[in-house]
């Protein structure tokens, strides 16, 4: 039997004030009536006169439009922008291209001293979206470990695997409904306290079909005097052959927080990065193992030059994304553009005829959005929910989805999943004891909950988990890039359920990233205050031996 659930109607628990609404817009309301009650209590009518204009100014940016956001939202995407604009941050230069003889502070006026500023602002270490990233392990052969220190985030470590879906071709709903199972099973491995692994990041590329067996074929064939024109009509078949054809590339990011959890373990293996090292080689190990029993096929952790090319192949698409003899992890990264709307990414390719020989340099357009939780219809669904916007596109689109999951124990999944039940239990009865009609979204949130605790009962196994997801399109023009993003979004809404797709407009490039398989885009969701006390008092995390 194929399992299903309901992912739509339940984007935020409950809590003791918050209702179903974001920690920050509660906090601006109660903090308004604060302000107005001083007011009123200290100047009177002058007070109701200034803070009743006031209240109503935060009730009405805090509220949503209808597609997802609320004025205060675009107000704080504009300043975004133009501090991004005035700052010379939309555009990135890697740093060891920046000429030696520029300097931030140059003698000139003030217009200058800008001017300068913004250029050397543009040559930075990584581009946005991955700053803080260091490697403990990149050389060729060997599995890449990354060190992720960004700015206010637990540092992390990170491998990414590259992997082939359990289903190729055609197969019936019970080998599909296994795969599933499996899938599942994999999960919940991941999802107790006592486990390593705090998130996996599963990404799907789909790009148009690599021509290299063809064109080692054509090296090894090709009479050297052939007409230049029949090699010419070659090439040109071979790109009609690319753009025709697309197929789907699957990688699985794993993820460690370097907690205090792991540096206790490490520690028992070795001092320092040795210990790190070794811990993670072991998990490592460890995963390979878990995600052959899941089902994958072709499973094998990228070296620091594999994963060079695909980051460089997901930057600028003509770029082979197994072309991995002339890349490293520190040299990947290619100079970019962001407009409003999308970040341009303009470099030199190979001729697919002569590897050793690049193009002249072309143009691609990357666009990426979140998919929102609140945005899904509520209905049953399968493990397949994504596919319309993978496999079932008639158009040829280049894109890349990316799914983060972080796992929550089940005790802790448990309590919030009774506290969500409980607030909704009382919102209904509170209603129906007014004599008030009862809203949808409240029926809803009680369903989505009860069925929580239902999949999280004693000896199930499951465990729970915090999601996002990004899906980014690149095209070579902004006409282009345009009607790709107009079918992703009908594709969509008609056959994935997906009512809209979150644009992440004025910070297109660190968006992007968040579709590399390097683990990140997805913030640790906030936990309550109770859970975090007994989570320190508690016994979730292993101890240190106790020594006499």
């Amino acid at each position: 039997m194929t399992r299903t659930s309901v992912l739509g109607g339940d984007a935020r628990s409950r809590g003791l004030f918050s209702g179903r609404r974001s920690r920050g817009v509660t906090a601006a309301r109660y903090t308004a009536g604060a302000v107005v009650l001083v007011l009123l209590l200290f100047f009177q009518v002058w007070g109701l006169v200034v803070g009743v204009p006031l209240l109503l100014v935060v009730f009405a940016s805090t509220t949503d439009t209808g597609s997802g956001g609320t004025i205060a939202s675009w107000v704080q995407d504009r300043r975004r922008w133009r501090y991004r604009v005035r700052n010379g941050l939309v555009d990135f230069v890697p740093v060891d291209q920046r000429p030696d003889d520029l300097t931030p502070t140059p003698e000139g006026s003030r217009a200058e001293r800008r001017a300068a500023l913004r250029t050397w602002n543009a040559y930075r270490d990584w581009p946005d979206g991955v700053d803080g990233l260091y490697w403990l392990e990149s050389r060729p052969g060997i599995p890449a470990v990354a060190y992720h220190a960004g700015t206010g985030e637990v540092p992390y470590l990170s491998t990414a695997f590259r992997v082939d879906g359990p289903i190729q071709g055609l197969h019936g709903d019970a080998f599909v409904a296994q795969a599933q199972q499996a899938f599942g099973q994999l999960m919940a491995g991941w999802g107790a306290g006592q486990k390593l692994v705090s998130r996996i990041q599963i990404v799907t590329r789909v790009i148009p079909a690599d021509s290299a067996l063809h064109e080692v074929w054509l090296q090894d064939q090709l009479d050297p005097d052939a007409p230049q024109d029949l090699q010419t009509d070659y090439t040109t078949l071979l790109g009609q052959l690319s753009a025709s054809s697309f197929v789907q590339r699957h990688y699985v990011v794993l993820r460690w927080s370097v907690d205090e959890q792991f540096r206790a373990q490490a520690r028992r293996q070795a001092p320092g990065l040795d210990g790190w090292l070794w811990l993670v080689n072991g998990e490592i190990e460890n995963a390979h193992r878990r995600l052959t029993d899941a089902m994958y096929r072709g499973v094998r952790a990228l070296s620091g030059p594999q994963l060079a090319a695909v980051l460089r192949h997901l930057q600028h698409p003509d770029w082979p994304i197994d072309r991995a003899s002339d890349v490293t992890v520190n040299d990947c990264w290619l100079p970019s553009h962001d407009e409003r709307s999308y970040t341009q990414v303009t470099a030199e390719y190979p001729d697919p005829m002569d590897p050793d020989w690049l193009l002249p340099a072309r143009t691609w357009l990357h666009r990426t959005a979140a998919i929102p939780v609140d945005a899904l219809e509520v209905r049953e669904v399968d493990g397949l929910w994504l596919a319309p916007i993978l496999t079932g596109l008639d158009e040829q689109i280049v894109r890349t989805l990316a799914v983060h999951l972080q796992f929550t124990p089940a005790r802790e999944a448990k309590a919030t999943a009774r506290r969500d039940v409980t607030t909704d239990q009382r919102d209904l009865l509170a209603r129906a004891r007014k004599g008030q009609m009862v809203d949808d979204e409240t029926e809803l949130a009680l369903s989505s909950a009860a069925r929580r605790m239902s999949d999280l009962r004693e000896g199930v196994g499951h465990h729970g988990a915090h999601w996002a997801a990004f899906l980014t399109v690149s095209a070579p023009s902004r006409t282009e890039l345009a009607a790709a993003c107009t079918h992703l979004e009908a594709a969509a809404a008609d056959d994935a359920g997906i009512n809209r797709l979150d644009w992440l407009d004025t910070i297109q490039a660190a968006a992007h990233a968040c579709t590399w398989p390097l683990g990140r885009g997805m913030s640790s969701p906030p936990k309550p205050v109770l859970t975090r006390a007994l989570r320190r008092v508690g016994t979730a995390t292993a101890k240190e031996p106790i020594t006499r």
